[in-house]
């Protein structure tokens, strides 16, 4: 039985920020580089000027959704422990 394709994509969060931009990469980075079932899903995570970038690859939708709320989650939750610090 042929296997369906995976689900692929990027997503950019633009912070405007180099240094905000590196710490929250360095954060995403712990969780791409231990999924909790990498045959579900993968993703990497890059920083670049004062954008990030998670790609991730899933095995279908379901755990497309997954991986990105995941990572949407702690992005969003790192961006605003980052604006509260200063």
């Amino acid at each position: 039985m042929e296997q369906p394709p995976r689900v692929r994509g990027c997503v950019t969060l633009a912070l405007g920020d180099e240094r905000a931009a590196r710490a929250l990469a360095e954060a995403l980075e712990v969780e791409a580089d231990n999924p909790p079932d990498p045959e579900r899903a993968t993703a990497t995570v890059s920083a670049r000027g004062g954008s990030v970038r998670v790609c991730f690859e899933a095995r279908d939708p379901s755990s497309a959704r997954a991986v990105l709320n995941a990572f949407l989650g702690l992005a969003a939750a790192t961006v605003e422990a980052l604006r509260r610090l200063g």
